[in-house]
């Protein structure tokens, strides 16, 4: 395709630069390939026509507006024959970059697909005043499960960067069917290296790391210290609710595929923190290529430990359910906000690049009553969709807690709330066309809450769904291209296709965080 517009064949990097931007100025060149521009990196470039790269090369007009940057957003503006593109941060630079080849008119339709030539030109700014792009949301991240063959692994890396153009920051990987703090390979730190070669955080993500830490040094702890575990009926148990009840079932080498959801704790007792605390910070040191921990708590609607101490944490006794009409469980998200507010409190010193991220979801959805949590951490919603309207539709008896919820946690101090799309496989076919309207509506959601607090997670698939879903997952995940074009689909289409059996007019709103705040 022949470009709109001349694009300077020089790309100037300084020699300095961090490995993003010289990466950044590697996909420049692929990409200008496919419009018939060969262009070529040069750490000066005189007055001639370029492509700068980087914060070193701005000139002093732009300093002012280059200040209004924040997060990983960029400036980029054209000042006759030569662009400017430049971020705080790398990542930034590498995102400003990607606008610009937008802005040529390429775009990639999918993981694996090469990049493809369209209509859909647009201007950049001719002024560094206008030139400025923030994000709305700092935290912009996906989850997929660990690639556990070659096959699995390419697929991956295709989906990492294809989402990373799409301006994605964070990738999270699952490690479903692989020893949940063990047996890390070598495709493993290829993996870190492909997201850092990009300026992107890279986390571990697992619903046993709260038992895996815990015996992270001897699987047979139960033996010695009971009281570490959690109390169910009447007597401590050595694992989960759910799976094998047997002493080691849970340990650094757990696999969830094979042993169950995970397991709680004796939250309360402070010698069970503690050597969670000594754990992680061993572990983390063993792990340098983290910069995201994941501290989920298990992938099940659990209750926690049934101790006094425990017990306190949560009273007086709130009840959850998915409707008013399900069957209720005990909340638990002060149990939540007490072991992970206080794990990240005390590895801030040891480890302070490293974040600590959680989940609440099911029986910790409701924001904590009694307890604030010490140290801060990320806390990502998991938000199952009805996919027929957004989040803010109090007529729908299973959204009847999600509303009241967010509203609590972004109030939160030491947390950094963030909202997770069930992107699996189902989410990603069960309802392909009104599912861009509703994303789109409970963004603007979250945008009224409290925009600068928030973070957004975007959960994906396994590999092989994937790329057996490449035409939907195009839908969905593309809408973080930030521009009327790139359209969300028309509200009134959505809700003409609207099914009325996911809702109906409740006689008396139910829900278990309290009265909904104006």
């Amino acid at each position: 395709m022949t470009p709109t517009r001349d694009i300077p064949s020089t790309i100037v990097v300084a020699s300095d630069a961090a490995v993003p931007e010289r990466f950044a100025a590697q996909e420049l060149i692929g990409h200008f390939k496919l419009l018939g521009v060969e262009a070529q990196v040069a750490e000066q470039g005189g007055s001639n026509p370029a492509i700068r790269v980087g914060k070193g090369a701005l000139p002093d007009r732009a300093c002012g507006p280059f200040e209004r940057i924040h997060d990983d957003g960029f400036l980029l503006y054209a000042d006759g024959a030569s662009v400017y593109v430049a971020g705080k941060i790398p990542r930034g630079t590498l995102f400003g970059c990607y606008e610009y080849i937008e802005s040529l008119g390429l775009r990639w339709p999918g993981p694996g697909l090469p990049a493809e030539a369209t209509d859909g030109t647009f201007e950049i700014a001719a002024e560094p005043e206008d030139g400025v792009r923030n994000p709305d949301f700092p935290i912009r991240g996906n989850n997929c499960y660990c690639p556990t063959n070659a096959g699995d692994f390419q697929i991956t890396l295709e989906t990492v960067e294809w989402l990373t153009r799409q301006r994605y920051n964070l990738h999270s990987f699952l490690r479903g069917g692989l020893s949940a703090l063990r047996g890390f390979d070598e495709s493993w730190r290829k993996l870190a290296d492909f997201v850092h070669q990009r300026g992107l955080e890279f986390a571990l993500g697992t619903h046993l790391s709260w038992p895996g830490l815990l015996m992270y040094e001897d699987k047979e702890l139960f033996h010695k210290h009971p009281e570490y575990f959690p109390l169910r009926g009447g007597e401590r148990r050595p694992s989960g609710p759910y799976g094998r009840q047997e002493i080691g079932t849970y340990g650094p080498d757990a696999v969830a595929a094979e042993t169950g959801s995970g397991m709680s704790l004796c939250i309360s007792n402070p010698q069970a923190v503690e050597l969670i605390v000594q754990n992680l910070r061993k572990f983390l040191d063993e792990h340098p290529e983290l910069d995201v921990m994941g501290m989920w708590p298990p992938d099940t609607k659990w209750e926690g430990c049934e101790c006094p101490d425990c017990r306190k944490l949560v009273r007086p006794e709130r009840m959850w359910g998915l409707s008013p009409y399900h069957r209720q469980w005990r909340s638990t998200p002060d149990l939540v906000a007490h072991l992970i507010g206080e794990v990240a409190n005390r590895i801030r010193d040891s480890h302070p690049l490293v974040r600590i991220l959680t989940w609440s979801w099911c029986t910790s959805e409701g924001a904590p009553q009694n307890v604030r949590p010490r140290g801060r951490f990320q806390l990502d919603h998991f938000y199952l969709p009805c996919f027929t309207h957004a989040i803010d539709n109090d007529q729908c008896m299973h959204h009847q807690t999600h509303p009241d919820a967010w509203h609590e946690w972004t109030g939160m101090d030491n947390v950094d709330f963030g909202w997770i799309h069930t992107g699996s496989a189902w989410a990603l076919t069960a309802a392909e066309f009104p599912l861009a309207w509703q994303i789109k509506k409970t963004v603007e959601f979250l945008k009224r809450l409290a925009p600068r607090r928030l973070r957004t997670i975007w959960r994906l698939a396994t590999p092989q769904t994937a790329a057996s879903a490449e035409g939907r997952m195009t839908t969905i995940c593309s809408l973080h291209a930030a521009r009327p074009t790139t359209c969300l689909g028309a509200p009134g289409g959505a809700q003409a296709h609207r099914s009325r059996s996911c809702s109906r007019v409740l006689p008396e709103r139910a829900s278990v965080t309290g009265p909904r705040r104006p």
